[in-house]
């Protein structure tokens, strides 16, 4: 995986979900897995077209995915229910659409 594909989705991520959440992050290690299975319980799925193409996945457990969708929300969820599916599904779509500028920005068009 070349990194200048993969740098402006980490980018993206990390502006994304402060500006959601409001919580400052700092980033810890990153680990790229090549495995033919995803292991965690929730999984965003979503398709690139044009100079980079592929699919990009953001995973996390359920735990986190409730915790995000609660607190972009405003309201704490008990369940991963329809509401924290279709808020995490959001955060995904926001963070790819946040990517794919800095990937134009590169000259990339995503």
């Amino acid at each position: 995986m070349n990194v200048k594909f993969l740098n402006p989705f980490i980018e993206a991520a990390h502006e994304v979900i402060q500006i959601e959440t409001g919580n400052k992050m700092q980033r810890g290690d990153l680990n790229l897995l090549n495995d033919d299975y995803i292991t965690n319980d929730v999984t965003v799925i979503l398709s690139l077209v044009g100079d980079v193409e592929g699919n990009v996945f953001y995973s996390m457990d359920e735990y986190t995915a409730i915790t995000l969708a609660s607190t972009m929300l405003g309201e704490q969820l008990e369940s991963f229910n329809t509401l924290a599916q279709s808020g995490v599904a959001e955060l995904g779509n926001v963070i790819t659409g946040r990517a794919s500028i800095k990937l134009s920005e590169a000259g990339f068009e995503a």
